[in-house]
C-alpha cells in the first residue's frame, strides 16, 4: 500500500529536525536522486536548516493532478513545499520555494484527493477577500453520473450544485463540490462496475472531510448530502467528525425498501417479482439471469454494489449523529416523498426539519404535475429555491 503523504511528511520533519541528512536522502525516489546527487542534497538540507531553523508544521494549500503544495513553517520563516510521492512512498518531487499568500487556494480552484483507484477531483470555492477563517460546506452529489455542478449526461442540466456554491460564496461561506469517481474530472478513478461498492463513496467523502480539516482556513465543516448523497454524507460526517450535517431530499429507508416502493408504481405483481430479486441480492445471492423486464436495473455486474448499498439504513445512521442536523425536503419532489423527511426527523429528534413548499428534487420551484416538474431538470436558468438557501445559510452560520 502506498504510504500516505502525511506519514511521509512526518518522516521528513523528524529526520530534518534531527539533522539526519543521509536518512533524509533515503526518502527520495530513485528518479529524484538522479536529478539531485547525494552531496548536493545534503548541502541543501543543511543550508535550509541553518537559514530557517527547526521545521514546525505543514499546512496543505492546494493540490494539482500531480503535486501537493504545503505552507511550510520553520522556526525562522515560511516556505512553500511542493511534493509528490512515487508508488513505493518515496518523494518523487520535493521542492522548497519562497512563500506568498497567493500560494494558497484561490477563490475557485481545482483540488483533489487520492484514492485506491485514482484521483477524485473537485472545485473549492472561497468567499472573495476572506482574511479570517470561514465555514465550509462539503456538497455530496446524488445518484447516477452526477457531476460537481449537479448535471448529468442522462439529460439533467440544472446547475444546482454550482448555484449553491455561488450563493454560499456571496454569503461568506466556502464550498467544496466534487465529481464522483468515474464522473467528469474524476473519470480516471472509476472502478470496474463489478468492483464498485457503496463504501467507496463513503470513503471518498471521508477523505474530503479529512482534507478540509487539514486546511486551517476553515472554522467549521458542514457536510451536505443530496439525494443518495444524503446517506453517504451522514455516514461520512460521523466517521470523519464533521461539525454539522444537512440532508437534502434524502430517504429514511434502506435501498431495497425504496426500490420496492418504486416498483409498486408499475403494479403489485411487478413489485413482488422485483422483491424476490431484491431479497436475494440483499443476502448476497447473485441472480444470474433476472427476468428480461429487470435485466438492466438488476444486471449481474451491479448486484454487488446494490447489496453493499442495502446494508445501510439511513434512519439508523442519522440517529448516530451527535452534531447539529438539518433535514430538508421539498413537497413537490417527485422522487422522494416528504414522508421520508418526517421519518428522518423521527430517527433524529434533535434535528431540524424543513419542508419547503413547491420545491422539487433539484431544489427549484416547480409544478406538482410530473411532466412539467421534469422539464425543470433541463433548465439551468431557474434559480434555487430561496427558502432552502436562506435556511441553509442560517444553519451553517449558527453557533
Amino acid at each position: 500500500m502506498k504510504k500516505p503523504i502525511d506519514v511521509a511528511l512526518g518522516d521528513f520533519k523528524r529526520l530534518f529536525n534531527a539533522a539526519r541528512n543521509d536518512s533524509l536522502y533515503d526518502l527520495l525516489a530513485d528518479r529524484l536522486k538522479t536529478m539531485l546527487p547525494h552531496d548536493i542534497a545534503i548541502a541543501m538540507f543543511a543550508g535550509v536548516r541553518a537559514q530557517y531553523g527547526e521545521l514546525r508544521s505543514f499546512e496543505l494549500s492546494k493540490t494539482t493532478e500531480t503535486l501537493a503544495f504545503y505552507k511550510t513553517t520553520f522556526e525562522k520563516g515560511v516556505l512553500t513545499l511542493s511534493v509528490a510521492l512515487s508508488e513505493d512512498g518515496k518523494f518523487e518531487s520535493l521542492r522548497l520555494m519562497p512563500y506568498t499568500e497567493s500560494d494558497g487556494v484561490e477563490e475557485a480552484s481545482n483540488i483533489c484527493i487520492t484514492t485506491d483507484s485514482g484521483k477524485i477531483s473537485g472545485i473549492l470555492t472561497l468567499p472573495e477577500g476572506a482574511t479570517e477563517k470561514v465555514p465550509v460546506v462539503l456538497l455530496i452529489a446524488g445518484s447516477g453520473p452526477t457531476d460537481h455542478n449537479g448535471n448529468s449526461h442522462l439529460g439533467i442540466k440544472c446547475d444546482t450544485y454550482k448555484m449553491i456554491a455561488d450563493s454560499l460564496q456571496k454569503r461568506g461561506i466556502a464550498c467544496l463540490r466534487y465529481d464522483k469517481r468515474g464522473v467528469g474530472m474524476s473519470r480516471a478513478a472509476a472502478n470496474d462496475e463489478s468492483q464498485l461498492r457503496f463504501e467507496n463513496y463513503i470513503d471518498d467523502a471521508v477523505g474530503w472531510v479529512k482534507m478540509l480539516k487539514s486546511l486551517s482556513r476553515f472554522s467549521e465543516i458542514t457536510v451536505l448530502g443530496h439525494s443518495e448523497g444524503s446517506l453517504i454524507g451522514m455516514i461520512a460526517a460521523n466517521i470523519a467528525g464533521a461539525s454539522k450535517y444537512v440532508s437534502v431530499a434524502g430517504v429514511a429507508e434502506p435501498a431495497d425498501m425504496i426500490l420496492y416502493k418504486q416498483f409498486l408504481t408499475s403494479g403489485f405483481e411487478v413489485a413482488e417479482s422485483a422483491k424476490q430479486i431484491l431479497d436475494s441480492v440483499k443476502h448476497e445471492h447473485i441472480v444470474e439471469q433476472p427476468q428480461p423486464v429487470f435485466a438492466s436495473i438488476f444486471r449481474k455486474e451491479v448486484q454487488p454494489y446494490m447489496c453493499s448499498w442495502m446494508r445501510f439504513d439511513p434512519s439508523t445512521e442519522i440517529a448516530k449523529l451527535k452534531i447539529p442536523v438539518l433535514i430538508v425536503q421539498g413537497d413537490h419532489d417527485i422522487q422522494v416523498e416528504t414522508e421520508q423527511g418526517n421519518m428522518l426527523k423521527k430517527a433524529c429528534p434533535s434535528g431540524k426539519l424543513l419542508i419547503v413548499k413547491g420545491m422539487n428534487h433539484i431544489l427549484k420551484q416547480a409544478p406538482e404535475e410530473r411532466n412539467a416538474n421534469i422539464v425543470t431538470y433541463s433548465n439551468p436558468s431557474l434559480p434555487l429555491e430561496s427558502t432552502f438557501m436562506t435556511a441553509l445559510v442560517r444553519f451553517v452560520q449558527s453557533d
